[in-house]
């Protein structure tokens, strides 16, 4: 809880947070993307999608041993993001303005904060994964 009070006490607008548990990014994620169908008096409602760079993410070598190392088959990327989070716990929707503040106060906490995707305009409450995951790319250690 550390962390998401030192977030919320500064001046970066949070504008979603979700924590990938189970049902991996896609699931997790889209349940924080605004609602076409609800609006907030006042509120200028538009519909988004979150792209996803799976390139980007740091998958902990962890993901890679459950991969590949049990029952002695391969699983299908599609497979291990929509049962695990492949090591992106905690994705912040922030402004582009605010990113880079955002990633540099995480990072002085301990916590390893990387850009992974942005907010697309003119969605449909959907998440969108590009390009393909890394099983190489490692977390950046503290």
């Amino acid at each position: 809880f550390t962390l998401i009070r030192k977030i919320i006490n500064s001046p970066i607008k949070l504008h979603g947070l979700a924590h990938i548990t189970g049902g991996g990014i896609k699931d997790n994620l889209e349940r924080i993307l605004p609602d076409p169908n609800f609006c907030v008096p006042g509120y200028n409602q538009v519909n988004v999608d979150a792209e996803i760079d799976l390139s980007c993410l740091q998958i902990p070598e962890i993901f890679d041993i459950l991969r590949t190392k049990v029952d002695g088959s391969i699983r299908a990327d599609d497979a291990m993001l929509s049962t695990f989070n492949c090591g992106a716990g905690l994705i912040a929707i922030v402004s582009p303005e605010d990113e880079q503040n955002l990633i540099s106060l995480i990072n002085t906490m301990e916590y390893n904060a990387y850009s992974a995707g942005r907010i697309a305009a003119d969605g449909a409450r959907k998440v969108r994964f590009l390009n393909n995951l890394d099983w190489s790319k490692r977390p950046q250690k503290k």
